[in-house]
């Protein structure tokens, strides 16, 4: 177990970060990827203040949510900060969410019997076998950064929340050689988004969502940030040095694919599905 501790000063106005205390582990992978990856953030705290234990435990609690306040609760919408610890050279987390938490599999059937619908199936060696596994992968970590997400305002606030892929709109850029930003992440944009029962996160003020970005080690050093879209709004963090490999830059099939399903827009209308892939709402 370990404990990080991070402080910030914005504005002249000091901000007080949380304490992470880390989970225990059996092994930490560093990501070395020769390609553009897929951004999957994971939301490990909301509403955190003063310390938060990534034990696996996740405050999913229904006053973290909100999906009818929007207009309401974002009026101070330039009041959103983000901050990306760089400094923690040691820190890594589990990829295990909320949504990790699988249901046992159907009781096998055999074609050669009968099936008794009123019959009873013990889940006991399933669920047994389900926990070991969990156990086995939330104990597996990955380098990563701490990113906070602060609500610097006197208002509660509405953070957009990706109903697939992840559990934020965020992704990480870094600088070229010709020192423009561009994306070394992108979001999977599926032909067909169901949104039933969503709702977005709802920020207390003066509280932090806690995520975290990959930390990716390669042959170019340079200059990152990360984006982050809520509310078509784009906010961006601190700049920060990091490594990756160069070949990152260059978009993936799957990139290709999807920019030549969705135009850039429909009845000169810009295409949502488009902009998502990249969070192109600057």
């Amino acid at each position: 177990m370990l404990i990080f501790l991070v402080t910030s000063c914005k504005k002249d106005n000091k901000i007080k970060f949380p304490v992470l205390i880390t989970s225990e582990y059996d092994t930490v992978i560093q990501i070395n990827s020769k390609e553009m990856m897929i951004s999957e953030p994971i939301v490990y705290g909301i509403n955190v203040k003063d310390t938060l234990r990534f034990s696996g435990s996740f405050n999913y609690l229904s006053h973290n949510f909100d999906e009818l306040l929007r207009s309401e609760f974002n009026k101070a919408e330039d009041s959103i900060l983000i901050f990306v610890d760089a400094k923690q050279l040691n820190f890594h987390t589990s990829e295990m969410n909320f949504y990790s938490i699988i249901p046992p599999p159907p009781p096998p059937l055999n074609n050669s019997e009968p099936f008794d619908v009123n019959s009873e199936y013990n889940y006991s060696n399933d669920l047994q076998i389900l926990k070991r596994l969990r156990t086995e992968r939330e104990r597996k970590h990955y380098k990563t950064l701490p990113v906070f997400i602060f609500n610097n305002s006197k208002f509660g606030r509405v953070i957009s929340k990706p109903i697939v892929n992840g559990d934020l709109f965020m992704q990480v850029q870094a600088k070229d050689k010709n020192n423009q930003w561009k994306p070394i992440e992108y979001n999977y944009v599926p032909g067909f988004i169901c949104g039933t029962g969503h709702q977005d996160y709802f920020l207390k003020p003066k509280h932090f969502i806690v995520s975290t970005i990959r930390k990716y080690s390669g042959d170019y050093l340079t200059k990152m940030r990360v984006k982050l879209m809520s509310s078509q709004k784009i906010y961006y963090s601190n700049e920060f040095e990091g490594e990756i490999n160069f070949s990152q830059f260059k978009k993936t099939e799957a990139v290709v694919f999807m920019e030549k399903k969705y135009p850039d827009s429909i009845i000169g209308e810009p295409y949502y599905k488009r902009k998502l892939i990249f969070l192109d709402y600057d």
